[in-house]
């Protein structure tokens, strides 16, 4: 609809982000130093919250694009689950690799260990 009306080449509502229309608007920079701030000062966790719709993921996206290769991260954009499947999605997306049947411990000492580089 947008497309043909305004002749647009590409859906700038998707559902997923896309930083080509990213807006710098001052709240986004005030999110973006606070994840800078909580990088250089080796925070454990850096917590944005805001309303649906607000750019939380956006900021995001642009946080961990500039990053650089120095840093590994994991995105978790699921939050409805359990303690044990957030740390099966962390993992995973760290690229660790998950043995059939592996309980809590199990979890936890891989993730001790991809954390101490062992």
């Amino acid at each position: 609809m947008y497309l043909d009306h305004f002749g647009l080449g590409v859906n700038p509502f998707s559902l997923s982000p896309k930083l080509d229309f990213l807006y710098k608007s001052g709240t986004f920079e005030e999110s973006m130093a606070h994840l800078v701030y909580g990088l250089d000062n080796h925070e454990a966790i850096v917590l944005i919250t805001g309303a649906i719709g607000t750019g939380k993921t956006m900021a995001l996206q642009s946080f961990l694009t500039n990053l650089g290769p120095r840093f590994e991260f994991a995105l978790i954009t699921n939050t409805r689950v359990t303690a044990i499947e957030l740390l099966k999605l962390v993992l995973e997306d760290l690229g660790v690799g998950l043995p059939i049947g592996a309980d809590k411990s199990d979890l936890l000492i891989l993730f001790k260990d991809y954390l101490l580089g062992a």
